[in-house]
Formats: structure tokens, sequence, C-alpha cells
């Protein structure tokens, strides 16, 4: 659902007119490259764990799954209890969906942010802003319905906030999304060149690491599902490369700015 999220997304920035003066130009082409490989790893997940796997019946009463076996019988659940009785509420028929959306959106600013910060095009702000606001939108509405799902479901007394891993790894790129919001709209006064287009990557950034959380089973979450697993070990190597490019960037673009100052002072002592 988000991968595909992410591609509708593409697709609406593609052919809508709202990008048109962006529509050739080098910072456009490398933030397409960037969301596609994005794209390309998500769609690697989707191969390695295959939501379809069907459960297969092999010699010693054994069960194992795979997506299709000859040489083994199909082993039907009649006696299994279906889906985990937490998710029976109607709140998970939108909390999902929409909480997926703003992870989907906040992936435009990131890759936006990263290919500005590679070329040094201050443009990007124009392709982001909207994109964060809608992010930022989604963001807070699923947050707020997981909140009533667990009021309802979790019995945690009178209160929507538990301070739960999953759920506070979620709030954390919201209150930087909040933060750019207020910061990107100085950009194009030629403020926060350095901290906008951070806060535009840590906020994606945080949302893969609230993946991880959720993913990875390294931390006890009434929303964690399953044991640390080679899908999370992906993820985990997938943050690292994030983490890893984007210092670099910021690094460069932190000492660009700390020698821009320090020459514009000189100039004013003379």
């Amino acid at each position: 659902l988000w991968t595909w999220f992410t591609l509708m997304i593409l697709l609406v920035i593609q052919y809508t007119g709202h990008t048109k003066e962006l529509a050739d130009t080098k910072l456009m082409n490398i933030t397409r490259a960037v969301c596609l490989s994005i794209v390309a790893f998500f769609l690697l997940l989707l191969v390695l764990k295959n939501p379809f796997e069907t459960y297969y019946a092999v010699f010693g009463g054994a069960i194992e799954t795979s997506n299709w076996n000859p040489f083994v019988a199909v082993y039907h659940l009649v006696d299994g209890q279906g889906m985990n009785p937490l998710l029976r509420n109607p709140w998970m028929a939108v909390h999902p969906p929409i909480l997926f959306l703003g992870y989907a959106a906040f992936t435009i600013p990131f890759a936006a942010a990263f290919a500005a910060l590679l070329i040094d095009d201050d443009r990007w702000i124009k392709l982001t802003r909207n994109w964060m606001r809608l992010a930022w939108l989604f963001l807070t509405a699923g947050i707020g319905l997981g909140g009533f799902w667990a009021y309802e479901v979790l019995g945690w007394g009178a209160w929507y906030w538990s301070w739960d891993p999953v759920e506070t790894s979620s709030l954390i790129p919201w209150i930087t999304a909040t933060a750019f919001l207020h910061s990107g709209t100085r950009v194009h006064y030629g403020e926060y060149r350095f901290l906008a287009p951070m806060l535009a990557i840590v906020s994606f950034i945080l949302v893969i690491f609230a993946t991880f959380v959720t993913r990875s089973g390294m931390w006890v979450s009434v929303h964690s599902w399953q044991d640390l697993t080679f899908e999370g070990t992906l993820i985990a190597f997938f943050l690292a490369i994030l983490v890893g490019s984007s210092l670099v960037l910021l690094t460069r673009r932190y000492f660009e700015e700390n020698d821009g100052s320090d020459k514009s002072g000189q100039h004013k002592d003379r």
C-alpha cells in the first residue's frame, strides 16, 4: 500500500502542471531518481516478504510457506484463528491507509531536499512545501485514529496515548515535519538553507526508523507483530544508507553556509 501510494504521488507530479517550470530540470530528474530508488527497495521487500504466501505440508508433518511448490500438498488451515483479534476493529480499516499515505508523501520532500543538497538548487522548496503539508495532515490523522483504536482495544483506561515505542516513533517525524513547515516558509528569503533541507530529510529517515521499530521486533510493543527477521535487517541496512548519504550532503552544506557567513562578515569589517 505504501509503495502504491508513492507511485501514485509520482504520477501526480509527472502529469500535473504545478511543477511545470521544474519539469525538465536537473533538480526534478534527480528527485525522480531518488524516489524510484526508494520504490525499488520497497518492491524488493514485497518480493522477499510476499503477502500471498501459501502454507504447504511437508514430510514429517512440518508446515512451511512457499509461493508455489509442486512437490508438496497444500495445507488448509481449517482451525486457524484468522486475523489477530486486536486488529478486528473499525478504526483499523482507515488507520493504516491514512498513515501510509502520510508516510508516502514524506518521500517527495526527502528526495527534493536530497537533490537540492546535491546540486545546490533552492527551487526544491516549491516542490516540497505542499507535499510536506499533505504528509503532516495525514500523519496527524493517522496518529489520531490509532489513538482511538488503542483506546477501544488495548484497554489503556482513559488515555489515548501510552508512549508505546511504535506510537512514539511515529510522533517524532510529526514533530520534525511541523518544524519544517515553519522553517520552509523562509527559504525563499535565503534563510534556513541548512535547517530546512535537514528537517525534510530527517523526517523521512524517522519514518523509515518508525517502520524498523514496527517490523524488527526489537522493541516490546502492542504494534509489533513479529521478531527480528531478514526483512528487518534489510530495513536497517536501508536506514544506514539513508543516514550515511544524507550526513555527507548535510555536512557539505553546513560548511558551505559557514564559509559564506565568514566571508560576508570579513567584507563587512572592511
